[in-house]
């Protein structure tokens, strides 16, 4: 009886550890920062952030945009400005070109 009780607290404590370990690597999922300004790729198959209008200082870039990957982000996308803190990017970025974020002085790594 005392090995059919271990054996379940055992089995327990180890669901529980895997539980708390997917929580742990779960991605948090962010709503897109407004202003955030997109160009569809040349090829159709992506887009691109190419510009900010917004007045957020903590900036989220979302995976996708109209039911495509966001894959880039442009020349001077986020020229001047500087009252943005921090940006969040996601997996999908696979480019990000010169001076994406030219004068972006409050940024912090």
């Amino acid at each position: 009886m005392k090995k059919h009780i271990r054996l379940l607290g055992i089995l327990f404590c180890t669901t529980l550890a895997a539980a708390a370990l997917a929580a742990c690597t779960e991605k948090i999922e962010y709503d897109p920062t407004p202003g955030l300004v997109y160009r569809l790729s040349d090829d159709g198959s992506s887009y691109l952030v190419t510009g900010y209008t917004g007045t957020a200082t903590e900036v989220y870039i979302p995976a996708t945009y109209d039911s495509r990957p966001v894959s880039g982000i442009g020349d001077y996308a986020f020229r001047d400005c500087s009252s943005i803190t921090s940006i969040t990017i996601p997996d999908s970025i696979t480019s990000v070109e010169s001076n994406a974020f030219y004068h972006c002085d409050s940024l912090q790594v």
